[in-house]
């Protein structure tokens, strides 16, 4: 923790009344010229029944004042702070270089610190750094994945979470091997918010923030898009283009920022095939001329004929005002050298003034003159979706569905009649639909394959004669989905740290922060399919028991290992509740379960501790039949399972459905956001 430390002072107080065990007094500090150093060494004196632990400073500085047990562990944050900056330093700080600061004898949580002699140190010029990722399950994405490459080999990435019932959608930038670079949406939090364009915002203590929203996907503007579709980036590189439900474009720049609406004024002409309100099927695709000058788009449908138009439009770029017909008959589907079929697969361009286009219907890739739409040939292949070409060499890649896998093959040229590569890729999930993206960025060429309806994520590697796979992401319910269901807690006894990541919020990890060790914490009935809106929300107590609620009304108790403990002091449902809830008698039998409605929340069903004295606090609905949706009231139980709060009387009586906490300091105070 510290650069360098020096025993400054050591400094034995007989400090045995208020619990006060020995005082030692040590000064850390970072020795680099020109830092402040200690112009008074700390002492430590007892006085009242208190430590009082006097030092000062020759000039600005950060100062950490910590009291340690005899092991080294930390068992007291007494303060950290500036002294001389910008803002008065925190309490129990005072402005100026010279300080005084009490210690009660009291541990992080509230009681009496244990473990002595101890000692009490104080540390200057401390900086944050990086240390370590402490959770990190194996990437995953949820629902469908809509893919395009960079011109640098970055692969963005757009999923939304469809199996939740919170459904949200990312884009993320992922590294060429597979690893997780960086999120793209939701846009940063930088100090500004400068790419938030396109979003109410208002300011809050000098900070500027979104505004509210009428619903989650008010915020993106529709980005989810078609469920099987692709992105498409411009030839630099630095912008972002998709499908959006209502038969628009949309953009946003790849250095983060929030997506622009889709532009549809003139699209909604009775025109091109199209009725008043057209719509992009759920396999729309779309690719950028060699000059980011147009869009070439297909799968587009009339809203009320949904059957997918047999056409490839180009739209005018940046403006995405209007569209036309650059090939094919949106009225007649075809197999000859001016038409198409219906819902024709993925596009391509080659920079080389070729448009390549999946023809499925018809089992061709069609090849156009990328300036007028003329026919140039075509490569006959098995009903292709998926689509890429590698600029440098020419090579093309197919990619088509059968049965439950995906066939990839490659083309040494779009003339040649046999591939000189295959693969059969096993699909998982509940949808036959996959998408492409091919990284032709420098050797060897990489092909991305989304499958599935799970998230599913394919690197493919060319080795020339043959292909290698590797799964990035498999399965939403065993690795990391980016959704909301996450939580992190500390036991200030045992100093763990557990956090819900991962298995749709069903996955809980414990951790030792001193030994890096890590493990699961297997909990009853907190299988991933029990998860999401259905998943446990725990956290530690001073008596080394674990407590959990989850929705819709259970409360419960275990050991640290996750055994089921009887509670003492069960609450049992009135009947107005019984009434109100859909109660499972049969559970209502087991002694360590006991019954609170829950009132979900942003984080769903969050409860916490109250350390000083063990007591719990659950966020409850204020209505009976409400369900979670509702105004929430904060109560109170003892450990033993007993409400302390009447049921008309909560600690706090209105909370909204955005909150966060209970949380509490080491006085007992409570904090919800």
């Amino acid at each position: 923790m510290f650069s360098s430390i020096r025993p400054f002072a050591k400094v034995a107080q007989a400090a045995k009344a208020a619990g006060l065990a020995a005082v030692v007094v040590l000064a850390a500090l970072s020795a680099t010229a020109g830092e402040a150093t200690f112009k008074t060494k700390p002492t430590a004196t007892k006085e009242s029944g208190k430590v009082v632990i006097r030092f000062s400073v020759s000039g600005p500085t950060d100062v950490a004042v910590f009291v340690e047990d005899a092991q080294g562990k930390i068992v007291r944050h007494l303060v950290a702070g500036v002294l001389q900056g910008e803002a008065p330093p925190p309490a129990p700080l005072k402005p100026g270089l010279d300080q005084a600061i009490e210690w009660d004898g009291k541990a992080d949580y509230g009681l009496p610190a244990e473990g002595g002699p101890f000692k009490v140190r104080v540390a200057l010029g401390l900086k944050v750094a990086y240390d370590r990722v402490l959770s990190s399950r194996p990437l995953s994405f949820s629902g469908t994945c809509a893919m395009a490459v960079g011109p640098d080999g970055t692969l963005y990435l757009r999923h939304q979470y469809s199996p939740s019932v919170w459904r949200h959608t990312q884009i993320l930038a992922i590294n060429r091997d597979g690893s997780y670079r960086r999120t793209l949406l939701p846009y940063a939090s930088t100090p500004d918010n400068a790419e938030a364009k396109g979003i109410d915002a208002m300011t809050i203590d000098g900070r500027r923030v979104p505004a509210g929203r009428a619903y989650e996907r008010d915020l993106f503007h529709e980005i989810a898009g078609p469920n099987y579709s692709n992105l498409s980036l411009s030839p630099d590189g630095k912008t972002l283009y998709g499908l959006a439900g209502t038969a628009g474009l949309l953009r946003a720049s790849t250095a983060g920022g929030c997506a622009e609406a889709p532009l549809v004024s003139k699209l909604v002409a009775e025109k091109n095939g199209f009725g008043k309100e057209p719509v992009l099927f759920g396999t729309g695709f779309l690719a950028i001329s060699s000059d980011g000058t147009r869009a070439f788009v297909n799968g587009l449908a009339n809203r009320y004929a949904p059957a997918p138009l047999s056409a490839v439009y180009a739209v005018p770029l940046p403006a995405r005002t209007e569209h036309a017909v650059f090939f094919g008959d949106p009225k007649q589907a075809g197999n000859d050298q001016t038409h198409v079929g219906a819902a024709p697969g993925m596009l391509a361009v080659d920079g080389k003034g070729h448009l390549f286009v999946a023809d499925t219907a018809n089992g061709r890739v069609l090849v156009l003159a990328e300036a007028d739409g003329k026919f140039l040939g075509e490569l006959k292949t098995e009903a292709p979706r998926g689509l890429g070409v590698d600029p440098r060499h020419g090579a093309l890649y197919v990619s088509s569905e059968k049965g439950n896998k995906v066939v990839l093959r490659k083309y040494a040229t779009w003339k040649d009649a046999q591939p000189a590569a295959e693969i059969a890729l096993e699909r998982k999930g509940w949808t036959p639909n996959h998408s492409l993206a091919l990284d032709a960025s420098s050797g060897p060429v990489i092909v991305w394959i989304a499958a599935g309806g799970d998230g599913q994520l394919l690197r493919i590697e060319d080795k020339g004669a043959s292909f290698e796979r590797t799964e990035v992401s498999a399965d939403w319910r065993k690795g990391q989905p980016q959704e909301c269901y996450l939580s992190v807690v500390v036991d200030r006894k045992t100093k763990e740290v557990y956090t819900r990541n991962g298995g749709s919020g069903g996955i809980w990890e414990r951790f030792n922060d001193e030994t890096g060790a890590s493990e699961v914490v297997k909990l009853p009935g907190n299988a991933w399919s029990d998860g999401g809106g259905k998943g446990t929300q725990i956290t530690p107590a001073p008596n080394g028991r674990l407590y959990g609620i989850k929705w819709e009304h259970s409360f419960f108790q275990w050991d640290r290992n996750g055994k089921p403990v009887a509670w003492e002091e069960r609450r049992e449902p009135t009947e107005q509740e019984l009434k109100s809830y859909d109660y499972d008698k049969a559970a209502s039998k087991d002694p360590s379960v006991s019954y609170v409605p829950v009132g979900m929340t942003e984080l769903p069903h969050t409860l916490g501790v109250r350390w000083s004295d063990g007591h719990l606090f659950v966020l409850e609905p204020t209505k009976y039949g409400m369900g979670g949706r509702t105004f929430k009231a904060l109560h109170e139980y003892l450990p033993s399972g007993k409400r302390v709060t009447a049921p008309d009387v909560p600690i706090l009586w209105k909370i909204s459905d955005g909150a966060v906490g209970p949380k509490f300091d080491a006085a007992g105070n409570i904090y919800v956001a």
